[in-house]
């Protein structure tokens, strides 16, 4: 996570200040507040899109071609019709990268392996079932929103997919502040 912050002062700053103010929103939810992460999260969104190459995230590798080679030719030839349109017609590969996308975003080792400490993984689980707990509407679909854009978008930007970090860093935030006992003083 340092050697992150330290490739984008910019992008660490906003991503520290959506945290924040996520942190705010999560126990003390107004308007302004509500209002001040929006706002973030676009700026977010703006340079999550601008880090990733459309083109490569939808782009199949060689071995991606022969695997799908490999698996349009085990088709019997009476099927052969169901194996062209499963394996090779545009539509079926793009619900196939789409569903990788939305698969990897929600790929917990990707977070804890290459972003955050392993010692804070309890936390995270702890302070997942907390958010699901809290009656903070905006939150969850801020939460929605940032899944369903690095499904679109895919996770394996220039930055990776920073615009999730947010959301991990609150999980653990209120994974730890509940069980040391913090929480009631807020």
């Amino acid at each position: 996570m340092q050697s992150f912050f330290s490739q984008n002062l910019f992008l660490a700053l906003i991503i520290f200040l959506t945290f924040i103010f996520l942190v705010i929103s999560f126990y003390k939810p107004k308007p302004i507040i509500n209002l001040i992460l929006t706002f973030l999260f676009v700026v977010l969104s703006f340079v999550q899109i601008k880090t990733v190459n459309i083109r490569e995230t939808y782009k199949f590798t060689p071995s991606e071609i022969d695997l799908q080679i490999q698996r349009m030719n085990s088709y019997p030839p009476r099927l052969a019709k169901l194996g062209y349109i499963l394996e090779y017609k545009k539509e079926a590969q793009l619900v196939g990268k789409l569903q990788k996308n939305f698969f990897d975003s929600l790929d917990i080792n990707l977070y804890f392996l290459n972003y955050f400490s392993f010692l804070t993984f309890p936390f995270f689980i702890y302070g997942i079932y907390l958010f699901f707990q809290n009656r903070n509407k905006l939150q969850k679909l801020l939460l929605a929103y940032c899944l369903l854009l690095l499904t679109f978008l895919g996770i394996h930007g220039q930055l990776g997919p920073f615009i999730i970090f947010p959301f991990i860093g609150l999980f653990i935030f209120i994974g730890i502040l509940r069980l040391v006992g913090f929480e009631k003083k807020l």
